[in-house]
């Protein structure tokens, strides 16, 4: 359904992406105040946030089937991370592409709305169905992704290391 929206792709993704992280922020926020939480609802917004990632390289211009280097693969990343307005940088050391996120709006919005930011930190970046391992994997190539630090629980960085298998 994206790709048929008649604006840049770069709007159309941060427009999506934001619009799923207020859904989840809101769909938090109202669980903390009912209680009990729901397991089922929970999932099903993971999943949402795996698929959109999932679709990200999907979208990026036809590569006419060459193999993406390290280099390009860390490029998708920085495109996606200034498309979302989060302060990153990435690089490539001996154990694959380390990301490292210095600002990240979902989990600023959370904390202003008193929303969980683990919480938050989870469904967008963690090593389950999350947003940043949607992304992982929908390359055309095994990854292996693993989040490590992040802001949400007191670090002053988030972390993800990608590694290519094949």
């Amino acid at each position: 359904m994206i790709s048929h929206f008649p604006i840049p792709t770069e709007v159309k993704w941060q427009e999506m992406v934001y619009a799923l992280g207020t859904l989840v922020q809101s769909y938090l926020k109202e669980l903390e105040r009912t209680k009990p939480i729901s397991k089922p609802a929970e999932r099903i917004f993971a999943k949402a946030l795996y698929l959109t990632g999932n679709r990200w390289p999907l979208e990026l211009p036809n590569r006419n089937g060459k193999e993406m280097t390290s280099k390009e693969i860390i490029e998708v990343f920085n495109r996606l991370f200034r498309v979302l307005d989060i302060d990153s940088s990435a690089g490539l050391t001996n154990k694959g592409i380390i990301i490292v996120n210095y600002r990240c709006p979902f989990l600023e919005h959370a904390e202003a709305e008193e929303v969980g930011g683990p919480k938050i930190c989870e469904l967008f970046c963690g090593n389950q169905n999350s947003f940043m391992r949607g992304v992982a994997d929908g390359f055309p190539f095994l990854t292996e992704y693993q989040a490590g630090a992040t802001m949400g629980k007191g670090d002053d960085v988030c972390t993800k290391r990608i590694q290519r298998l094949t």
